[in-house]
Parts: structure tokens; C-alpha cells; sequence
């Protein structure tokens, strides 16, 4: 019963190549991190959202996995609702229709943008895509809660939690996406997962985190359950398109230094240079792959 459950797991969200094909022409990580002493099945990468740069390194991250004949899914911070459309663009030819369908609805089209739906972000999505119709096994996992609407929203009456609410809430969401991790690792015993997530989700171990969110992050948990390989970035400064907390959002300037909580555990750090702001994708037509691109 249990590999019945688990085999209906995956069929409903995985997005394979089927066949084995050639290592990919594309370039790998920087040198600074050391990816054949990395056994861990689970990569877990922390980020500030809204910059060209994360994503770019996170393609050549899953290419130079692909290179050492690993086959790969990638986890992103997306709600899970998005999981099917995922599948059909994974699977589709990439043109701008396939491109409207996947950005038209759902937190690519909202008004609100934190920088999670950026041109960065899509042009991942698109690079897997492409190494998957060369016949790469690849797949992308929306490991996010899943939403849907039972009756009409009312614009008038927007959802407001409180403190508690909101703890409660960023509890049951890293939960979730650990809980969907570890299954995917589990139903994929062949699959390295790469789950990409803003800082608060990937801290391990934050004394920092723990004083305003007194529950485990996505990291937290995932660690309890198997063996992780925790990469933390640093820029050398730039801008990324984020929220603030006056509820606007929009390019904003970026420090140098790490883009993680300094007290979280890094396994391994690697330097991303200048970054960049990537503004929301559902005006563009078609993303351009990331992965050839180094950083800055």
C-alpha cells in the first residue's frame, strides 16, 4: 500500500525526461564550491528574492549535477496549485502561449509582487524545461501549501491574520514544504533534490530566526528528517526587487555580505558578485535560460 501511495505521489506531480541523455552543454558552478564532495540527496540554497543572480547560480548548480550523472528535481517556493502548470510547461514547446499559460493566473499575475514570480525566476523554469525536451530527468516541484478558492474572494475584505494567526500559518507552510520535500526524496530514490527558498525558509539552527519565529523552518525540519547540504550565497552589493514593509514593492538597494542569517549553519558558501534586480515575468513573452550565464 505504501509504494501505491507513494507511486501516486509522483505521477501526479513529476515532470521526467524519460530517456538518458548526454551530459549538457552548459556551464557548471563557480569552482568555489567543491560539488563532488557533496553526497547529500537534499541541497538546500537560501535567497533574497528578486535578483538575476540566484537563479543563474541554481541553473548551474542543477547543470553541474546533471554533468556528474545525477538526475534532479528542482523545489521552488511556489504554491502548490501551480503544480500541473508547471508539468505542462516542462513539457510544452516554450512558445508564448505556453509561456501566458504558466504566468497568466495565480501569484504570477498578481498585483502584489515580492519577487518571487521574477524574469530570473522564469528563466529557470525555462532552462529546466529545455534540458528536459533534450532528455535531461529533470522536474520542478511547486513545494509550497496548496490554495484554492472555495467561493469568490471579496477585494473588500482581504485575508488579515494575526500574530498568532501568522505564526501559525509560517509553521504549517515550512512544515509543508519540508513534509513534500522529504516525499519527493522518497518516491525519487534516484533523484537529487535542489530547493531553492528565501533565508527564512533555508536558516538552520537560527538563534536570530527562533526570537521572531518561534517555530522550525523549512530547513529546520528537512534536516531532522534526512541529510542536507545547506549553500549560503554572498553579493558583493546591487539591487533585488523585493516587498518592504510599507507593503510596496520594487527594486531596492542590496548590501554586500551574506544573503543568509549569519548564525544559520552554511555548508557551503559561494560568492555571487554584484546582483541585480529582476523585475515580475508576466509581461514577457518568452524567458532566456540562465545557465550559460556566470555570475557578475
Amino acid at each position: 500500500m505504501r509504494s501505491i501511495a507513494a507511486a501516486m505521489w509522483l505521477a501526479g506531480w513529476a515532470s521526467f525526461g524519460t530517456a538518458l541523455a548526454a551530459a549538457p552543454d552548459c556551464a557548471g558552478p563557480p569552482p568555489q564550491l567543491a560539488l563532488e564532495k557533496i553526497t547529500a540527496r537534499a541541497i538546500v540554497v537560501g535567497e533574497v528574492h528578486g535578483n538575476e543572480q540566484t537563479p543563474q547560480f541554481v541553473a548551474q548548480l542543477v547543470c553541474g549535477l546533471l554533468k556528474q550523472g545525477r538526475t534532479v528535481i528542482l523545489a521552488l517556493e511556489r504554491e502548490g496549485q501551480e503544480q500541473a502548470a508547471l508539468n505542462r510547461y516542462l513539457s510544452s514547446a516554450g512558445n508564448p502561449s505556453d509561456v501566458k499559460a504558466l504566468t497568466g493566473t495565480g501569484a504570477w499575475a498578481r498585483p502584489f509582487q515580492d519577487g518571487r514570480n521574477s524574469q530570473a525566476m522564469l528563466a529557470l523554469i525555462e532552462q529546466m524545461r529545455q534540458w528536459k525536451q533534450a532528455g535531461q530527468r529533470v522536474g520542478v516541484l511547486a513545494m509550497q501549501l496548496e490554495f484554492h478558492e472555495i467561493i469568490a474572494a471579496d477585494p473588500g475584505q482581504p485575508m488579515q491574520l494575526t500574530e498568532i494567526e501568522s505564526t501559525r500559518f509560517a509553521a504549517i507552510n515550512d512544515r509543508t514544504m519540508a513534509d513534500k520535500l522529504w516525499m519527493t526524496l522518497a518516491s525519487s530514490p534516484a533523484y537529487t533534490v535542489v530547493a531553492l527558498a528565501g533565508n527564512w525558509h533555508t536558516a538552520v539552527g537560527s538563534k536570530s530566526r527562533a526570537e521572531l519565529v518561534p517555530t522550525p523552518s523549512l530547513a529546520d525540519v528537512l534536516a531532522s528528517y534526512v541529510p542536507i547540504h545547506v549553500i549560503g550565497l554572498k553579493s558583493a552589493g546591487g539591487t533585488h526587487w523585493i516587498a518592504t514593509p510599507d507593503g510596496k514593492a520594487g527594486p531596492r538597494p542590496s548590501i554586500a555580505g551574506p544573503l543568509y542569517l549569519q548564525d544559520s549553519r552554511i555548508d557551503s558558501e559561494v560568492d555571487i558578485g554584484n546582483v541585480t534586480a529582476s523585475p515580475p515575468a508576466a509581461s514577457l513573452a518568452r524567458p532566456q535560460p540562465g545557465a550559460e550565464r556566470g555570475p557578475d
